[in-house]
This record gives structure tokens, C-alpha cells and sequence, in this order.
């Protein structure tokens, strides 16, 4: 189960990397291997992984929305972060949730939606003070701030 884990936020890693037009193929195998892991484990325990799919899946659409700036690469990512947070939510994974939310909101502003980005990161915010992160929510704060004054 820790190698599952740990191959989750290796996607999210390299996926950022990719984001970022660094290390392309590399970084793209990297993530495919982790979400093929993923997706054999949320067969078997869904309340756990499911979400964790979603958003991987998600990120992959981010990605193609910052290469090709497609609306309906945003539609889907849109909609594979709102599933992720969904299902983090129904599997209280606080932290899991609140990391979906602000990723979310990171992409909201990417793509010129603040006022849902806002919402993501107020949300992302509460679910960190629950799980006790102070520091991260101190961030949200800061990402709020960003988003309604630019910077």
C-alpha cells in the first residue's frame, strides 16, 4: 500500500515537471505507470484509490490544456477534479481532498477562472485547518490573496 502511495505523488511530481515542458517522455511514463498501478488498485479498494485516479487523470488534462489549450481538455480536467474531490470527500480524506481543491484552484487560475479558483482554494483553506496543516492553509491564504489581487 506505501508503494501505492508513493507512486500517486510520483505522478503528481512528474506530471508537474511535464507541466512545465521538462523531461517529456520521462515524465509522461512515469505517470502512465502510476495510474495503471492505481487503477488495479482502486478495482480492489475503491474508498482509497478512486479518488486518487481521478485526480491523477485530472492532472494528465491539465497538462494537455497548458501544450494545446483545448476547451474540452478544461472540460474534462474540470470534471475529473470535481470527481476527485468528491470522492475524497466521501472517503474523508481530508488531506487528499484539500490537495485536489487546490490543485483545482491552481488550474481554475491557468485557465482564467478566478472566482472558481477562489472557491477552490477558500475550500482547500478549510479542509487543511480540519486536518491541522497550518502551514498549508497559510498558503491557501496567500493563494487567495494572488487570486483576487493578481501577482
Amino acid at each position: 500500500m506505501l508503494k501505492l502511495i508513493a507512486s500517486f505523488y510520483h505522478a503528481l511530481a512528474a506530471l508537474h515537471i511535464l507541466r512545465k515542458k521538462k523531461s517529456k517522455k520521462e515524465m509522461k511514463d512515469i505517470a502512465r505507470k502510476a495510474l495503471k498501478s492505481l487503477h488495479d488498485a482502486s478495482d480492489l479498494a475503491p474508498i482509497n484509490f478512486k479518488n486518487k485516479v481521478e485526480f491523477i487523470e485530472a492532472e494528465f488534462h491539465r497538462v494537455e490544456v497548458a501544450f494545446r489549450r483545448c476547451k474540452e481538455e478544461e472540460m474534462h480536467a474540470k470534471r475529473m477534479y470535481a470527481k476527485s474531490i468528491a470522492s475524497a470527500e466521501a472517503a474523508n480524506l481530508l488531506h487528499e481532498n484539500a490537495l485536489a481543491l487546490e490543485h483545482a484552484g491552481h488550474f481554475c487560475i491557468e485557465i482564467g477562472d478566478g472566482v472558481t479558483a477562489l472557491r477552490h482554494f477558500s475550500e482547500a483553506k478549510m479542509k487543511y485547518e480540519e486536518w491541522g496543516s497550518t502551514v498549508r492553509a497559510s498558503q491557501m491564504e496567500l493563494a487567495i490573496a494572488k487570486a483576487k489581487y493578481g501577482s
